[in-house]
């Protein structure tokens, strides 16, 4: 299959034909040439978007201005958008470049799509990305996602959390509140081992140790018995167990609803750049010139 276009060419006699392979195979000035069309024309693909989705937005509607619509539809405009301008600058690198060889141009489409996306990536991780591109801040939102704890990326665990501090809180007044014999108190020590207790796991080291101190405090502390005083263990640790299973259920959705959305996002920019790459080939490769290079060969 022959890779390069068949054109005749009527040459004057001191005009010769320079076969690709005697010229450098690649040309950067065109590929950056290329870079910069894609990046003017997503700009203002962009610009064009933002205009139009503002002018959609009705601030005193009843409903939210923003809606899952409105979100899909500016996905959908970025994602063409940014085809399109890979697509032109792809065929500006090809055309410029000057070569027939379609696979040059090819290769030229793609080269402008590589310097493209890692220059786009340059910005994005960059102040000055959030002015060059919408995404910019939903995209550095997202990646900071994955060095933040699953408590401050899902509300529920945080409400759990603060459950679980509330009944912790309950469980210690309720220390504080026990019989004691007359002119004693309960000491400061007694509801720190309690809340060392229940935050403990029954089968950790030492704590089996915890427990008995505290069974000794409140048999020294209150006028609870020995019985007594276990039975109110057993109740405390049941209230704690009910609320860190609660917490412990929020925790594991949180963190598999902050893995989907973390391999959601990594699925979607892989397939942004696979078509792009596709884009950025097909613009090279319509792109190529059908006209040979000519040269003065009697200068």
């Amino acid at each position: 299959m022959a890779i390069a276009k068949e054109v005749e060419y009527t040459l004057a006699p001191d005009k010769a034909i320079v076969p690709p392979s005697a010229l450098r195979r690649i040309s950067w000035g065109a590929v950056l040439a290329g870079v910069v069309i894609a990046i003017i024309i997503q700009v203002m693909m962009n610009m064009l978007g933002l205009a139009v989705g503002a002018g959609a937005v009705d601030p005193t509607a009843p409903q939210p201005a923003i809606g899952p619509a409105l979100g899909t539809g500016l996905v959908i405009w970025l994602v063409s958008s940014t085809l399109l301008g890979i697509f032109a600058g792809g065929y500006v690198a090809a055309h410029l470049a000057g070569s027939p060889n379609q696979i040059d141009g090819m290769l030229h489409g793609l080269l402008t799509w590589a310097v493209g996306t890692v220059i786009v990536f340059l910005l994005l991780s960059s102040t000055a990305g959030s002015v060059f591109n919408g995404i910019a801040s939903a995209l550095g939102q997202g990646m900071s996602l994955i060095g933040a704890s699953v408590a401050e990326v899902a509300p529920e665990v945080a409400d759990a959390l603060n459950l679980q501090e509330t009944a912790f809180t309950t469980i210690q007044e309720e220390v504080n509140a026990l019989p004691t014999e007359e002119g004693t108190s309960i000491g400061v020590d007694l509801p720190i081992a309690v809340l060392e207790l229940l935050r403990q796991d029954a089968e950790t080291e030492g704590a089996s140790e915890t427990r008995d101190t505290v069974i000794q405090l409140l048999t020294e502390q209150t006028e609870l018995t020995e019985q007594e005083a276990q039975a109110q263990i057993e109740e405390w640790e049941a209230e704690a167990e009910i609320f860190t299973a609660r917490l412990n259920v929020a925790a594991e959705q949180a963190a598999d609803d902050l893995a989907d959305a973390i391999a959601a996002t990594a699925g979607v920019l892989f397939a942004i750049l696979v078509v792009g790459a596709f884009a950025g080939g097909a613009g090279g490769y319509v792109g190529a010139p059908e006209e040979l290079v000519a040269v003065d060969v009697t200068a």
